[in-house]
């Protein structure tokens, strides 16, 4: 029996007894796309419009300051190497940020966000070199429901392990101390808003954490060239600072690779540029809801996001900036008694993607950045932005279905985003084997740096 099942199941489980009324003390997004029937449609889109704003006047957005909670906080722990088959020293420090995805705007729409702008994350590194000698960082970010660092830090003891990796493992928004103020039970969403500002909140985070690695490399290097110009006996000249040699990959599994390449683009956009490259690697995620949900017997996730009877009953709200023409024929027809009932339930589905699309997807965040940056007379340059692209797809995934054309639309993609040729890598395993220790995630990062060094 494959580990997908199990979930499955349970996810039909939860939907039965939410329709019946027996788990009310679960809010998940089961309750559909809304944050209350008496306010209707809630989102904040003023963290996507700052973003995209920034991204299309090309603002830069400067590294977050990081308050270490030092060495009382800091673990040391052994961990066997297979590659140097010696036991190896790793050490993990604890520092926390103000969160840039998130501001005034975002708690003023919602008091019960407040807690989302202190944002946690683990440093992990061996012991026996400096942070200033690690060439490669990697931030991990975590699959639903990976609310701890537990999982994400046994794999980055493999990573640091096998050389010069330095794994940053960030607290996403809705998870562990970052969840709302009230309405939230355990990582399950309250609604479908609140998982579009997740996403949103995240990428303004990881182009944070990117920008303070970069003005750490910075630091690292002025500091060596003026050692060696000391060492030389050499007058005092200006710092030559090549980090071309240095590099950072984004990493995820599930949502958290869904998350990647959007952060990744904006973190190009939004960092200075310092000559540090950036790739992604995402293990069975996805690049936009486009057909996720269309065919309900073969795709339960959508059980387990929302209840799409829920869903039509919704106001959608009458600012054309939020939903789109598309998105409202498509509601028009879902909500239509004249439609016949299977005619409305493909279109709800379709309803659900598209506004899941709009609300964060990668190609929402760069149309509006396009808009803005036309509107401002500059150019935006996306095409190869990205010094190397990893992707994987599980076969039998459940989850997060796969078929020739999606794979086929995500190459193209990645294509466009990669300097290099994009890796896509085919798994014949499930959505929960993939994602595992078992799965291709760890070569996978390897992998990215390699080709990003080549």
């Amino acid at each position: 029996m494959y580990p997908d099942f199990f979930l499955t199941w349970l996810g039909y489980s939860l939907m039965s007894l939410n329709r019946f009324g027996l788990n009310k003390r679960r809010q998940m997004m089961s309750y559909g796309w809304v944050y209350s029937e008496k306010e209707g449609f809630k989102c904040s889109m003023s963290i996507r419009a700052r973003l995209t704003r920034m991204a299309g006047r090309k603002e830069i957005m400067n590294g977050v300051e990081i308050e270490w909670k030092g060495d009382c906080a800091r673990e040391r722990w052994r961990y066997w190497s297979v590659k140097e088959k010696k036991y190896i020293e790793l050490l993990g420090d604890y520092g926390e940020f103000e969160s840039t995805g998130m501001s005034d705007d975002c708690v003023e729409f919602d008091e019960t966000l407040k807690g989302l702008r202190k944002s946690r994350f683990l440093r992990v590194w061996r012991n026996d070199l400096e942070l200033s000698e690690c060439r490669r960082f990697c931030i991990m970010l975590p699959f639903t429901g990976d609310e701890s660092f537990h999982i994400r830090k046994a794999r980055a003891q493999e990573l640091v392990s096998a050389g010069d990796v330095c794994c940053l493992i960030p607290e996403l928004p809705y998870y562990g101390n970052r969840r709302p103020d009230e309405g939230q039970v355990d990582f399950f969403i309250r609604s479908i808003s609140d998982y579009s500002t997740k996403a949103l909140v995240t990428y303004g985070d990881v182009v944070g954490l990117v920008g303070y690695v970069k003005a750490e490399l910075e630091k690292y290097a002025a500091e060596a060239d003026k050692k060696n110009s000391k060492k030389k006996n050499k007058n005092k000249k200006e710092h030559s600072t090549d980090l071309s040699n240095k590099s950072i990959v984004i990493s995820g599994c599930s949502i958290g690779g869904y998350y990647c390449a959007p952060s990744a683009v904006l973190s190009q956009l939004l960092t200075k540029n310092n000559g540090v490259k950036i790739g992604i690697a995402a293990c069975a995620g996805w690049m936009s809801f486009d057909d996720w949900f269309h065919n309900r017997e073969k795709v339960p996730m959508a059980v387990i996001l929302t209840n799409l009877d829920h869903l039509t009953k919704c106001e959608l709200p009458s600012d054309e900036g939020v939903m789109t023409r598309q998105i409202r024929d498509k509601y028009r027809i879902s909500r239509n008694k004249n439609v016949n009932k299977e005619h409305r339930g493909q279109s709800s589905r379709e309803l659900l993607s598209l506004i899941m699309d709009h609300m964060a997807s990668l190609e929402s965040i760069l149309e509006f950045a396009q808009k803005v940056a036309k509107k401002e007379k500059k150019k935006l340059e996306i095409d190869k932005c990205l010094d190397a692209v990893t992707l994987s797809f599980a076969t039998r995934d459940r989850f997060i279905p796969y078929s020739e054309e999606r794979r086929n639309h995500e190459e193209l993609i990645a294509r466009k985003l990669a300097k290099a040729e994009p890796s896509l890598i085919v798994l014949n395993q499930d959505h929960m084997t993939a994602i595992s220790k078992r799965g291709p995630m760890t070569s996978m990062i390897l992998d990215t740096f390699n080709q990003m060094e080549s």
